[in-house]
């Protein structure tokens, strides 16, 4: 792992405590989010855009959309979930 820049999980949701114990180590884990049915990744969590990457908001995010894509959340709820 000392040779790695980069760090990426996906598919599923990771605890906020697993990803903490990696920042604590100076490792961010990025979250990409995507469907194989629209090819591939769509978001990805840049730490550039977290004024504080140990927020429990900022380890819920699944990124900032990719350049040149769309995305809408289909009937969000009050939360944004959809």
């Amino acid at each position: 792992m000392d040779q790695c820049d980069t760090f990426l999980f996906s598919a599923a949701p990771m605890k906020q405590s697993t990803r903490l114990f990696f920042l604590n180590l100076n490792i961010y884990l990025h979250n990409i989010f995507g469907m194989s049915e629209l090819a591939g990744p769509q978001t990805f969590s840049d730490p550039t855009k977290f004024k504080d990457l140990s927020s429990t908001e900022a380890l819920k995010e699944a990124g900032v959309v990719l350049p040149g894509l769309q995305i809408s959340i289909d009937k969000p709820d009050a939360e944004g979930n959809g």
